[in-house]
């Protein structure tokens, strides 16, 4: 049995490239006997027809084995089995008593013929006459000397006698380098589109009546001249009815006291893939609308959990130069690719994601010129897409009283969104407090709009509290300006500073300084107050990088005062510089990655200088950061110093800091992490990030030695890092073998694919390489993932003519799995016989290939060979994948 017989037959494969090589030797005797033969009139027989195995490597194709034929010192290639593997389309015609491979090179008006019987080929306009000696008919395939690949082609392949490889250089693309590019671009537009293309599901969500376990912590203390105070914050979390249920304690203890209070403690029931319905939430929330407020109380939303990220499509239309060249591009990512009509033009459909994104359009007109277009599309994630709508429903007791003083008082909200078109989204709503002034429900609504594909305008219509209007725009080259306008028409709950009219504006502008990158930002705000008085403020800031420093220079000034009076002015000036010192330079090793920062502020009003800063931090010890400061305060009249370390271990993360200012000084320390609680595994695992609210999972590999698809006793565990995800998340393998994956998000759904390279034992295949699951929150997830022994296949081709049949060698035998993308190409031996090992478990199909059967003007029978390897711990061993070639002259 092969099974037995793996190894050995591993072995015995690669003696191919040796057995060759001695061949090839042989051969050089023999020509070199046959020269001297005619050198001193020595009588030899002449050369013959030997077949040479050589390994051909090339993007695309992967590493493969052609057989040439060696003939009068020379190697004579198989045209269909290279025009195959290049996917160079071809077809073979053996009719009419011609031998002829035609077809089109690379594009369908580059048509070639090669004809055989004629000795003769052609492309387009290129003829060339085929010797006798640079042809040959084999059994299964055409023959011919590189030269002519190279001379009528441009493909000039080598042999490299020593190694026996095939090599090949052209500088035209091949059709499956294109192909490849071509999936790598939709790759990457999936990606860059909707950021998750998703797998296959295996591990949906699990509900517990009571499961896992999250606390995240930080404990400090500081101890000082005047008090010693000490804080805690603990967060907790876990799944509890289904749901999840997190919280946060907050303390206090001084002297001879001891202050607590709960925050943000809810219970959340989140449903996916439900349209009317996502989200229930009980406790301490935070209303969503015109004036979010905390309350104590109920929440219903079917906002998705998982944020929406493909918006809608767009469509490019535009006109160039007919039979152009046309490429889009999204992000700096090929999404489209076709040529303009015979008017010239074009029209494209480019889906939209929220966000800002970039597009390009390049086009390469037929004169060789080329131009460029570019647009920013931004979709703001307010807007739905056209027929969407959303909603969302609060009620309970507000945590502060609408007006102070008061008692707490009841809220009740609820709006809805509504996606009109691709470009108008609608809102509406209706709010109320109570024991506020208005004693009636505030109606209100608001439109977002995105006018000439990249101007964004927002209206906001609250007839009792205000009119609001709000457009920005960010330009290819990266400018942006944006301002607003609110007029006021109450006061009280939605009007606190009594104001009559609120503008502002901000403008961005980046632009290059000899050669170096300059942004420019300014924004500026007025106000008018009911009572009469104004306040303006204007804001401007000047960065600028040259090297490795950067520098920013900015200007704050506030006007304010009642009209026809003397209004007060102050204005601050601050410069500010930052420097990386790189590990590898001239300095002394000490200051080898050390960040320097520095900060003068200059105030106006009292035309002196308020105070300048100085930082030095460094990493130390791999873990830890050493932070020292200086800061003088030239109006108080004194100075301050500050040092602070920090180191961040795998498990917790601590930080120290000591300050002296002006005669007193004060010792600060915290210590935080976060625990979470594996159940499955029963074990506590540690971490330096806050895991509360988030998700993780525990992946067991393991070689499924009972065939049961689950971990059993006996089983064993495989302890490689071969776990990819594409989303973020921290990853760590512990000494049981076991992968855990941590800050995920809950509820999400994540996808894992089986790096089958970092697995150390290269027979073991998964029994799925890429799957998906939704994230449990505040708890591990247990994933197992079953490995077996990969499979091997083993079968024969025979040739019948009349009543003999007998053994084919030299055919290929494709293979294609059909429930994966595993495939692969195999030959028969002398005997007839193929084999493959390797095989990942799956559902699969061989057939013999198509050229050649047409070159034996034969069919197969049967076509195809539907067959399965199954996951077994051992290996599963298919035979009997026989194919009869019948000869169609019989």
């Amino acid at each position: 049995m092969l099974r037995n017989l793996y190894y050995p037959l591993k072995i015995f494969s690669r003696l191919f490239r040796l057995i060759s090589l001695l061949a090839l030797f042989c051969l050089w005797l023999s020509g070199f006997a046959h020269a001297l033969g005619t050198r001193f009139n020595i009588q030899v027989q002449p050369d013959q027809q030997q077949e040479v195995y050589l390994s051909f490597r090339y993007r695309g194709v992967g590493d493969v084995v052609i057989i040439a034929l060696y003939e009068n010192d020379q190697f004579y290639l198989p045209v269909s089995e290279l025009f195959s593997l290049l996917q160079i389309n071809h077809q073979v015609d053996m009719a009419s008593n011609r031998l002829v491979i035609n077809g089109f090179y690379l594009e369908e008006n580059q048509h070639y013929e090669i004809d055989f019987t004629g000795q003769a080929i052609q492309r387009g306009n290129l003829q060339r006459r085929l010797g006798q000696q640079e042809q040959l008919i084999g059994d299964l395939d055409f023959y011919l000397l590189p030269v002519v690949f190279e001379d009528v082609f441009g493909l000039d392949f080598s042999v490299d006698m020593s190694n026996l490889q095939l090599r090949l250089e052209t500088d035209d693309t091949m059709p499956v380098i294109q192909r490849l590019k071509r999936r790598s671009a939709r790759g990457n537009i999936q990606q860059a589109v909707t950021d998750q293309e998703d797998f296959p599901l295996a591990y949906n969500r699990q509900r517990h009546i009571l499961g896992g376990a999250f606390v995240d912590y930080s404990l400090s203390g500081n101890v000082s001249d005047n008090a010693n105070i000490y804080n805690y914050n603990l967060t907790g979390g876990a799944e509890v009815i289904g749901g999840d249920v997190q919280g946060t304690l907050l303390g206090t203890l001084t002297s001879g006291n001891h202050l607590f209070r709960t925050n943000n403690l809810r219970w959340r029931y989140v449903i996916r893939q439900q349209s009317w319905i996502s989200e229930v939430q009980l406790g301490q929330l935070r209303s969503e609308g015109l004036n979010p407020r905390g309350y104590t109380g109920l929440q219903i939303s079917n906002e998705p959990v998982q944020p929406r990220r493909l918006y809608d499509e767009y469509q490019v239309r535009g006109t160039t130069a007919p039979e152009s060249e046309v490429e889009v591009y999204l992000n700096n990512r090929l999404v489209e690719f076709s040529h303009a009509d015979e008017l010239g033009n074009y029209n494209f459909s480019v889906p939209l994601t929220y966000g800002s994104s970039r597009l390009r359009i390049m086009r390469y007109n037929p004169d060789g010129s080329i131009s460029e277009q570019n647009t920013r599309l931004q979709i703001p994630y307010t807007f739905l897409p056209p027929g969407e709508i959303s909603y969302f429903l609060d009620a309970g007791l507000l945590d502060n009283p609408a007006t102070p003083g008061d008692e707490r008082s009841m809220i009740a909200q609820t709006n809805a969104t509504y996606g009109l078109t691709n470009w108008l989204t609608g809102k509406a709503g209706v709010e109320y407090f109570e024991g506020t002034d208005m004693q009636r429900p505030m109606v209100y609504s608001s439109f977002s709009a995105r006018i000439a594909s990249q101007y964004l305008v927002n209206a906001d219509i609250a007839p009792d509290a205000y009119y609001r209007l709000r457009s920005s725009i960010v330009y290819p080259n990266s400018i942006s300006w944006g301002a607003g306008y609110t007029h006021y028409t109450g006061t009280g709950l939605y009007n606190r500073s009594g104001n009559d009219q609120d503008m502002d504006a901000n403008l961005f502008l980046p632009f290059s300084f000899i050669k170096l990158p300059v942004s420019l930002r300014l924004s500026g705000n007025h106000r008018i107050l009911s009572s009469g008085s104004t306040s303006t403020q204007i804001r401007s800031d000047l960065n600028m990088r040259v090297s490795r420093a950067n520098f920013r220079f900015g200007y704050r000034q506030t006007r304010s005062g009642r009209s026809g009076a003397t209004a007060r002015t102050d204005g601050y000036l601050s410069g500010t510089a930052t420097y990386s010192i790189p590990r590898k330079s001239l300095l002394p090793a000490i200051l080898a990655g050390t960040y320097l920062r520095t900060r003068l502020d200059y105030r106006k009003a009292i035309s002196r200088f308020e105070r300048f800063e100085m930082q030095i931090s460094k990493t130390i010890w791999n873990d830890g950061r050493l932070r020292l400061a200086y800061e003088r305060n030239f109006i108080g009249g004194f100075n301050s110093f500050q040092a602070g370390l920090t180191f961040d271990f795998n498990r917790t993360r601590s930080t120290s800091t000591s300050r002296y200012s002006d005669g007193s000084g004060s010792i600060r320390h915290n210590i935080r992490g976060s625990m979470g609680y594996d159940s499955h595994h029963n074990k506590v695992i540690f971490d330096n990030r806050q895991q509360v609210g988030r998700s993780a999972a525990s992946v067991r590999m393991f070689i499924d030695k009972g065939n049961t698809g689950r971990f059993d006793e006996g089983d064993e565990i495989i302890p490689d890092n071969a776990i990819r995800l594409r989303r973020a998340g921290t990853r760590s393998v512990d000494n049981e073998g076991i992968t855990r994956v941590s800050q995920l998000q809950a509820y999400y759904r994540h996808n894992i694919e089986i790096n089958e390279s970092a697995i150390r034992n290269p027979t073991l295949v998964p029994k799925v390489k890429e799957f998906s699951f939704i994230g449990d929150p505040n708890s591990y997830k247990t994933i197992d993932i079953p490995f077996y022994v990969a499979g091997i296949i083993e079968g024969g081709v025979t040739l019948v003519k009349g009543d003999s049949e007998t053994p084919q060698s030299g055919i290929r035998v494709n293979l294609k799995q059909t429930d994966g993308e595993y495939e692969t190409v195999m030959r028969t031996f002398s005997d007839g016989g193929f084999y493959a090992m390797e095989i990942p478990p799956g559902q699969y199909e061989a057939r013999v290939d198509r050229s050649q059967l047409t070159f034996l003007n034969a069919f197969s029978e049967p076509e195809v060979l539907s067959f399965e390897v199954k996951p077994v711990d051992r290996g599963d061993y298919v035979e009997g994948l026989n194919f009869r070639l019948i000869d169609r002259r019989e």
